[in-house]
């Protein structure tokens, strides 16, 4: 559900993707595609390379994790350590993902762009899914966002609107893992 969330407020289309939930100007939205078209560079590349030198204000990390593989309780609580005086809406999340998430059916089927090769230009041929069915069944998702624990925006009122360079801010969550998910 906070995938969703996430996603009506930022996606305008899939594949899309964000990074660092920033707006570039030079896109439509928050999320973006990969590519502009099948001839281009790599967009996501790009904005990696833009983003990369940029100094980051806060060390994160996820400290004192646990799992009872019994009751299937997560613990973790995850730390930011501040490396310089900000301002602003800064909150704390910790995602549970899924890989190899199979199903069948609406909203699990991957659509198949490369079927057919139905977009005749000679870039596509090197895809690994020309000429697969579209969508393509039993199409196994990774990195499925199963639980944000701190909801779709995270958890507020833990880092104040103003941090001081030095300040520790840390939030522990706990979760029980629903049996369907491995």
């Amino acid at each position: 559900a906070e995938g969703l969330t996430r996603s009506a407020a930022y996606a305008i289309g899939f594949p899309s993707g964000m990074l660092d939930a920033v707006y570039y100007l030079d896109e439509a939205d928050v999320a973006f595609d990969r590519i502009v078209s099948a001839y281009t560079d790599n967009i996501w590349l790009d904005k990696v390379n833009i983003r990369l030198p940029m100094a980051t204000p806060a060390n994160v990390s996820l400290i004192n994790t646990t799992y009872d593989s019994t009751t299937r309780q997560i613990g973790v609580t995850v730390s930011a350590d501040f490396l310089s005086n900000v301002t602003g809406d800064y909150r704390l999340n910790v995602y549970v993902l899924e890989d190899s998430v199979k199903g069948s059916g609406s909203g699990w089927d991957q659509v198949n762009y490369f079927s057919n090769n139905s977009n005749g230009g000679s870039s596509w041929t090197g895809s690994p899914y020309v000429n697969l069915d579209d969508p393509i069944v039993g199409w196994a998702h990774n990195h499925v966002l199963r639980k944000a624990l701190g909801g779709a925006w995270g958890t507020d009122n833990i880092i104040p609107d103003t941090v001081a360079s030095g300040s520790n801010y840390t939030k522990t969550y706990s979760y029980k893992l629903p049996v369907t998910y491995k």
